[in-house]
């Protein structure tokens, strides 16, 4: 996949990912509150790297926009269960969609496409439900679902569960304008390779 994202000049899977959850700055022996700091103190310069992060980043939206009491919703969400365990379900919910800045009669926005992010935990460990307006289906889509798998194993964590599913739904699945119909083929290709050097391997 990211060798054809290369060749499209796209983002790569791990940057896609790293939106949503940046798992390299992440450590599950130190407590998450060093992690939040570790982020926040690099974000300017998260956003001044690529146009597209000007709206800000998935991962930014869910360390804001809760109460003022909390404004943290990722936080919250964990801290409320762990005090709590009977806490009902619709409080492990994060809101990516801010109106107050992204309802605008723009022809295109380009962010946020992911609008909620939420955790039901079960008695078999954490499942992880996320909800995408649109979503691009070369350019986006797999960054997106290891980004949200990451993001599900880091509250798991936290939770002392064990994640155990995630789900992505999605409103309209677009193709890339920047993808040609020869690109695809160009992926068939690839995946045949890369299968077959794995049979060698085997």
């Amino acid at each position: 996949m990211d060798e054809l994202l290369v060749k499209l000049d796209l983002q790569t899977c791990a940057t896609v990912a790293n939106t949503i959850f940046p798992e390299s700055f992440w450590n599950p022996k130190v407590p998450r509150s060093k992690f939040f700091e570790r982020y926040e103190s690099v974000l300017p310069r998260l956003r001044k790297a690529s146009p597209k992060n000007a709206k800000g980043l998935y991962f930014e939206r869910m360390l804001q926009g809760g109460p003022d009491e909390h404004p943290n919703q990722l936080d919250f969400v964990i801290a409320n269960y762990a005090a709590r365990k009977g806490v009902r379900r619709s409080a492990l919910q994060i809101s990516i969609y801010d109106p107050k800045v992204d309802q605008t009669a723009a022809a295109q926005a380009g962010f946020p496409c992911l609008q909620h992010v939420t955790f039901a935990p079960t008695k078999d460990g954490l499942c992880i439900n996320a909800f995408y307006a649109t979503q691009f289906a070369i350019e986006r889509a797999y960054g997106n679902y290891l980004g949200l798998c990451a993001l599900g194993r880091f509250v798991a964590h936290e939770l002392n569960l064990s994640l155990t599913r995630m789900t992505c739904f999605t409103g309209i699945m677009k193709r890339d304008d920047n993808v040609r119909v020869t690109d695809l083929a160009s992926m068939s290709q690839i995946v045949d390779r890369i299968l077959k050097n794995a049979e060698v391997a085997a």
